[in-house]
């Protein structure tokens, strides 16, 4: 700006003068020589010593009849041509393409995720912790809240992912290697396999069964009566670390509630870490509940066998009458007693 004036006031000072010649130049280039006008030193007669006032004449207003007046077509707004479509449908026309996923060597070029963005695809997987427990972790990121039946071996409960389609449970181990498996509702599949080096160590016996039956699984140890520190069940179940450290046994229980759900309860005496020798009896109890008085109730258990692994047997209890609701059946002989040698 300030270049652009001095060049403004060069040409008036030049145009006072009587020069009327103008040279442009380009500023990259050496700038050319100024000429030299010459000029009279003496005063034109015209001036003389007062000072003139220059006052400006205003230009006079033309009369309003005269101004030129424009069509009223000029005026209106332009007629566009219409584009045929809506608004929306134009503002799609110029959004960016959606994301393609390109293929890889683990996942095809189209891939169904969750609202997240995450993958469906589910996954399991386990790890070993003792004493003979798989830790066992699925992820199914579009199946959320969903219920899946959990099957080791002969033993199988009901889970339950959360809103994110995790399911993380412990689940004590029958056999080594402990095979896992996972079936969704559909019929999809996944299975995991874990090595227990520990489950030698450890003996176990388990009672399973179909919806609200009110059966429940009991261990007393070592000559331990209802409600004391030796009688262990659901609602005194000890934990595994307690039993790790030589303790005694404890009760794990599998599963949701629900009409359709199934359900475990496991028992585990770790006898490789007991402090303890002795007996330990096991009993089944079922309450007389408005769901299943006078009905014959179905469940099963599974018991060490003689050669090895676990044993299922098939029970079917008939409950007493609606008039014996609240009260206990207690079934003693059902189970056999575990003998622990001390270590």
């Amino acid at each position: 700006m300030i270049r652009t004036k001095l060049m403004t006031a060069l040409v008036t000072v030049i145009s006072a003068t009587g020069a009327v010649g103008l040279t442009i130049w380009n500023q990259s280039e050496p700038r050319p020589p100024v000429p030299v006008v010459a000029a009279s030193l003496s005063a034109p007669a015209a001036l003389t010593d007062h000072a003139t006032t220059v006052r400006p004449v205003p230009a006079p207003i033309p009369d309003a009849a005269l101004i030129p007046v424009l069509p009223r077509d000029a005026l209106a707004a332009p007629q566009l041509a219409s584009p045929g479509l809506s608004l929306p449908d134009r503002m799609a026309r110029h959004e960016p393409a959606a994301r393609t996923v390109l293929p890889t060597e683990s996942e095809p070029l189209t891939v169904r995720r969750n609202a997240l963005g995450i993958p469906c695809g589910a996954t399991l997987s386990g790890s070993a912790r003792p004493p003979a427990m798989v830790s066992l972790t699925l992820t199914a990121p579009c199946r959320p809240n969903a219920q899946v039946s959990v099957r080791h071996g002969d033993l199988e409960f009901t889970g339950l992912t959360d809103g994110l389609g995790t399911l993380v449970v412990q689940v004590p181990a029958l056999v080594d290697p402990a095979v896992i498996e996972v079936v969704f509702p559909d019929g999809t599949r996944e299975e995991t396999e874990v090595i227990v080096p520990d489950l030698a160590e450890v003996t176990r016996v388990a009672l399973q069964w179909t919806g609200a039956l009110g059966l429940s699984l009991h261990a007393f140890e070592f000559g331990a009566s209802y409600g004391e520190a030796g009688h262990i069940w659901s609602d005194a179940p000890r934990s595994p670390e307690a039993a790790v450290l030589g303790r005694g046994g404890f009760l794990t229980r599998l599963g949701i509630e629900g009409a359709d759900a199934k359900v475990a309860e496991v028992y585990s005496y770790p006898s490789g870490a007991t402090l303890s020798a002795g007996v330990v009896r096991l009993a089944i109890e079922a309450e007389v509940t408005d769901a299943n008085c006078g009905l014959d109730i179905q469940g099963a258990s599974l018991q060490p066998g003689p050669a090895g692994g676990m044993d299922p047997v098939s029970l079917t209890l008939a409950m007493p009458a609606c008039d014996a609701v609240g009260e206990f059946l207690v079934l003693k002989n059902v189970l056999r007693d575990l003998r622990i040698a001390a270590r």
